[in-house]
């Protein structure tokens, strides 16, 4: 367990179980979050009480691990350590295991210089902008989603990292960029808890699936694929960083174009008028101020278990589905013959007719989940919609519970597993503390169980701080008590 301010390092192997090394909970982080191996791997995950986990697995099955206590890094980021001094050497037996003196930081490693990091965003000029908007909706955005950085290469993926960290360092009040989790590259992105992650053509993800492309990732694709669409709406902090701070050309407005009946032109920007850039201000978020160690900002409160939530915050240029979505689907379904859609075919058109390209709300996802066959839903791609609601940071309520507990009886056919096996084990154990007796004490084991196990690094923060109220509400708070590696 960490204490104090000293910066120690720990060995693991992955072929052995969690359980048989010195400390199982760290082990099966380590597990979850370790970079794929490679000399240019690196990984940054947090743990509770705002521990930093840094990992390189130097070869298959090895994985080397710093843990930093919060505050311990003044004078770099975790990228900072990319290709570090203290990941060379055997790292084998008691002495070849670093533990750095309190107060004392590793010495950086590959460091990336601004002229560097300019040029490198020179060579990426067309991807560069979408990108830096993503990195910032991670930190402004509640719904914002994780990033795919795909490239053949770790040491490429490091450079965006560091292209990512640069411009953080620059936001203020407060830099959230030491708070920014990484890997620089996985083989199975859909289980990774990290914000930024790298994969390379060998990763188990689909880079051309619209679903993961539009609804659950934001996808940038240096690899030839597709990636994710656009948003309609770029961060302008990005686009203006790109441009004063990176030296890009700005981006040439459209040219207005015939409205659809000939009449008025439906734009009149002109073509090539370029933004003036403003001089910083006091106030202005683009002035460089030095790095703090900050969290991502809390989430507000959660209500109690049964408290309704406010709607869903709407993404960029999103309304959100029709408020009785779910009752004019149970509507279209009755009109059917059997009152259940025949195939997929024609499940998709009668989704699209209802919600369109929006998700469904949770209403909407309970009604598809009892009123339509699994292997249809499946076979129209609508369960990842639902499934995702599962992970979606939102405040937790009861119809959370319904969902998890009707995904888990189907089971066998959804085949729930990561994060969203955790979280629906979170939700139905959290709400049958209510329960009482019997099975309000195995659900308060269960939940700690998940709280303190190896599935703690895929559950949401919010669902987390619920969770802990949870199990507060029913007084088993002291035996919670702090993370484990607080």
């Amino acid at each position: 367990m960490q204490r104090g301010q000293d910066i120690r390092g720990h060995r693991f192997l992955l072929s052995e179980s969690p359980a048989s090394q010195p400390d199982p909970v760290l082990a099966a982080q380590v597990a979850r979050t370790a970079p794929a191996p490679g000399d240019s791997s690196l990984a940054h995950a947090r743990l509770p009480g705002g521990t930093a986990l840094l990992c390189h697995t130097p070869r298959a099955g090895v994985v080397h691990a710093l843990l930093v206590p919060s505050g311990a890094l003044r004078r770099m980021w975790a990228i900072d350590l990319w290709r570090a001094p203290v990941w060379q050497g055997s790292w084998e037996g008691a002495d070849g295991v670093p533990t750095l003196a309190p107060g004392a930081e590793p010495e950086p490693g590959a460091r990336f210089s601004a002229p560097e990091l300019v040029e490198f965003a020179s060579l990426h000029a067309a991807r560069v902008r979408p990108f830096l908007s993503d990195v910032r909706r991670l930190f402004t955005d509640p719904a914002g989603r994780q990033v795919v950085v795909a490239e053949r290469d770790q040491a490429t993926v490091a450079r965006w990292i560091a292209l990512a960290a640069f411009f953080l360092d620059h936001c203020r009040p407060a830099s959230p960029g030491p708070a920014l989790t990484f890997t620089t590259g996985t083989r199975r992105p859909l289980d990774a808890p990290q914000q930024i992650l790298g994969i390379g053509p060998d990763a188990e993800f689909d880079r051309s699936d619209i679903d993961l492309l539009s609804h659950r990732y934001r996808v940038h694709d240096g690899l030839g694929g597709p990636g994710s669409p656009p948003e309609e709406h770029q961060d302008p902090l990005a686009a203006r960083f790109a441009t004063d701070r990176l030296g890009l050309p700005p981006e040439r407005p459209a040219r207005p174009r015939p409205a659809p009946d000939g009449g008025t032109p439906n734009t009149a920007a002109p073509d090539d008028a370029a933004p003036t850039p403003a001089a910083p201000g006091p106030a202005d978020p683009l002035v460089r101020t030095p790095a703090s160690p900050v969290s991502p900002t809390p989430p507000a409160p959660a209500p109690p278990a049964d408290e309704p939530a406010p709607a869903a915050r709407p993404r960029a240029a999103d309304t959100g589905p029709p408020p009785a979505a779910a009752t004019r689907f149970q509507d279209l379904l009755a009109a059917l013959p059997g009152g259940r859609p025949a195939d997929a075919a024609q499940l998709e058109a009668l989704y699209r007719r209802v919600w369109g390209r929006f998700d469904p709300d949770l209403a909407g996802a309970l009604t598809l989940v009892r009123g339509c066959a699994p292997e249809l839903l499946i076979a129209a791609r609508i369960h990842l919609r639902i499934v995702g609601l599962l992970t979606r940071p939102a405040r937790v309520t009861r119809a959370h519970y319904d969902l998890a507990r009707e995904l888990l009886a189907r089971q066998p056919d959804f085949d729930l597993h990561g994060n969203h096996l955790a979280a629906a084990r979170l939700l139905i154990a959290g709400h049958e503390l209510s329960a009482g007796g019997e099975r309000a004490k195995r659900a308060a084991r269960d939940l700690q169980h998940l709280l303190l196990g190896e599935a703690q690094p895929l559950i949401n923060e919010d669902q987390r701080d619920w969770a802990r109220r949870r199990l507060s509400e029913y007084g088993t708070d002291t035996l919670l008590g702090p993370g484990p590696h607080a």
